[in-house]
């Protein structure tokens, strides 16, 4: 049987109001003094966003037997109940991290937290140190096995390759959990709560979502009151950013295929991406449905 996924694109205005990727790191050499001292340059959002939320460092993790410390436990099923239980969309809250990442991991469960969601997210980590500093910090977090290692994994390194394979295998056993996943990248911020707005597409049957690489957004998707979907002539031309995305268990079929995608030998050769992957499978069918009352909505993955 064919499998046909209904896809759209967020627009750049939604971007800006509900996230931000924009980091200045204020380093003094220690991963607790850096995790203190992670600011965001807003500027552009300065007029939109609630000023608790802006250029305000995440307090430093409680002790590590402190009343909110939570021990990490294994990814189940019932945690990807609870956390979606914990809002009224059904959507859990995905990152993972290493140990160069715990202090953006900290930050990134910080600003859900300020927005009531911190009980919807659940965090992967990767290493020891990571499963300590996300458990004295009271995330709900589960050991992730990776090959990353505890370094940065910059882009082209080894590292940078696994990080990719985790993610496609930790998005795969989710969906598997029947989860209705919003993965965000650990450097990632919420700003706002992008719940109403991702319930409303989700409301209209979307089953994929994504952000793009492209810069800007159609006259149309700036205009509309309420902000909406990007349209698709204008959106699906950038590359889709697998750093930030909505996916519902309808397309677990589609991530088995990405995780075989990257297994293959040369899935990162020449400079190649987990992005790229998923960007060749989601364009397979790849066409606006006749008549819709989402039009919005493309298929993919046919």
């Amino acid at each position: 049987m064919r499998l046909v996924l209904r896809i759209a694109v967020f627009t750049l205005p939604i971007i800006t109001l509900i996230f931000s990727a924009k980091f200045h790191v204020a380093s003094t050499g220690s991963q607790s003094s850096r995790a203190q001292r992670l600011l965001l340059q807003t500027a552009t959002e300065a007029d939109t966003v609630p000023p608790h939320l802006l250029l305000r460092p995440p307090p430093p993790p409680p002790p590590p037997h402190s009343d909110s410390a939570r021990p990490c436990e294994p990814l189940s099923a019932r945690a990807v109940r609870e956390t979606a239980e914990a809002n009224a969309h059904g959507v859990t809250f995905v990152t993972f991290a290493n140990a160069a990442q715990l202090d953006f991991a900290l930050n990134w469960h910080q600003h859900l937290s300020l927005l009531g969601l911190g009980r919807s997210a659940l965090l992967g980590a990767t290493d020891e140190a990571t499963n300590r500093g996300l458990s004295a910090a009271g995330a709900r977090c589960f050991p992730l096995k990776s090959s990353i290692g505890a370094d940065e994994a910059k882009w082209g390194s080894p590292g940078f390759s696994h990080m990719g394979r985790t993610k496609a295998l930790l998005v795969r056993t989710l969906l598997e959990l029947n989860a209705t996943l919003l993965f965000a990248d650990v450097d990632v911020v919420f700003l706002r709560d992008p719940l109403p707005y991702l319930g409303r597409q989700l409301a209209a049957h979307a089953q994929l979502l994504f952000h793009t690489d492209g810069f800007g957004s159609s006259p149309e998707a700036i205009a509309a009151q309420p902000p909406g979907l990007e349209t698709p002539s204008f959106g699906i031309t950038p590359e889709m950013n697998t750093g930030l995305f909505l996916m519902a268990p309808a397309a677990a079929a589609l991530a088995a295929a990405w995780c075989a995608a990257l297994d293959a030998d040369g899935a990162f050769s020449n400079w190649k991406n987990d992005q790229q992957a998923l960007n060749q499978l989601l364009r397979r069918g790849l066409v606006a449905p006749p008549a819709s009352d989402a039009p919005k909505l493309m298929a993919a993955y046919g």
